[in-house]
């Protein structure tokens, strides 16, 4: 059994970090590892902080008032409902849909240009590929439609499950309990 202090630095560091009292964790496992991946990932976590203070203290000033103000009085506005009233973006969308369709178009002309010299030169080795890539492609798409089609997920999930509960069994029984006390003395 553990003895820690909630007035410590690390407690009171965990409960900034969090913002969770760190007096509800009653064994030491998930206390100790949730620490440790808090001090991995500590470099997201603070610049995400940072990020959310920036946030709060934009959006509860009245600078965002004013910014919305001054653009529902620009020519902006007109601008927009102008642009998005017009076909301009139907035909981007043409546009787009053609660009990709020629790529595609592009790319299996110059696999051909590849794979047809192969087939003459080495052809036992190419067609071997070309079945080989054929059963790959086939895999996935099979895969793919059987997880759509059937709710495979229940089985697949419960090696995970197990597992999960095991670990869990091993928190709540082998590791040792926490007694958090209130000192202020800092540790």
């Amino acid at each position: 059994m553990y003895n820690l202090n909630t007035t410590s630095r690390t407690a009171r560091f965990y409960s900034w970090l969090w913002s969770t009292e760190v007096s509800d964790f009653k064994s030491m496992c998930p206390y100790f590892w949730r620490y440790i991946a808090s001090i991995i990932f500590l470099p997201v976590i603070l610049l995400g902080k940072l990020i959310l203070h920036l946030v709060i203290i934009f959006v509860t000033s009245n600078t965002l008032d004013n910014v919305i103000t001054s653009f529902e009085n620009s020519r902006v506005p007109k601008i927009c409902s102008n642009i998005i009233e017009t076909k301009m973006w139907y035909n981007i969308g043409k546009l787009l849909k053609w660009l990709f369709v020629g790529l595609i178009g592009s790319c299996v002309i110059w696999i051909l240009y590849i794979v047809i010299p192969l087939i003459f030169e080495y052809p036992l080795e190419t067609l071997a590929v070309i079945g080989a890539l054929t059963i790959f492609v086939l895999l996935i798409i099979g895969t793919v439609a059987l997880l759509i089609e059937t709710d495979i997920s229940k089985y697949i999930s419960k090696p995970f499950v197990f597992i999960g509960a095991r670990i869990s069994d091993l928190y709540n029984n082998i590791c040792p309990l926490i007694t958090w006390e209130d000192n202020n003395t800092d540790n």
